[in-house]
C-alpha cells in the first residue's frame, strides 16, 4: 500500500496492463519411428538480439536432443530460418530420417 502512496505523492499513475488471454495447446507426439523438433527463433527488435533454440522427442515424449544458439544481430525471420536449418542439421548427423518440423 505504500507503494500506491508513493505514486501518489509524485502524480505517478499506475495503470496496470489488461490481463493476457491465455490459450491451451496440447502438444501433439509424432507417429512411431518418427521424431519431432519443436524449434524456434526470435529478436529483440528488428535487427536485434537474436537466438534460436530447439527441443527433439520422440512417439512417447521423451527428450531426445536439444539446442540454443545466441546469433549476434539479426531478425527474427532469419532466427526461425538458422533454427529449422540447425534442427535438420541435427536429425541427420542422428540419423533420424524421419523428422517432423
Amino acid at each position: 500500500m505504500t507503494d500506491f502512496c508513493i505514486f501518489k505523492a509524485f502524480n505517478v499513475r499506475n495503470h496496470l496492463p489488461k490481463a493476457l488471454v491465455f490459450t491451451e495447446i496440447i502438444w501433439q507426439p509424432p507417429s512411431l519411428n518418427w521424431v519431432k523438433c519443436n524449434s524456434y527463433g526470435a529478436s529483440k527488435g528488428n535487427f536485434g538480439p537474436s537466438a534460436c533454440g530447439g527441443i527433439f522427442r520422440d512417439n512417447q515424449a521423451n527428450d531426445l536432443d536439444c539446442f540454443a544458439s545466441n546469433l549476434g544481430v539479426g531478425d527474427a525471420f532469419s532466427a526461425e530460418l538458422i533454427g529449422a536449418i540447425t534442427a535438420i542439421e541435427i536429425a541427420q548427423r542422428r540419423g533420424w530420417n524421419h523428422l517432423w518440423l
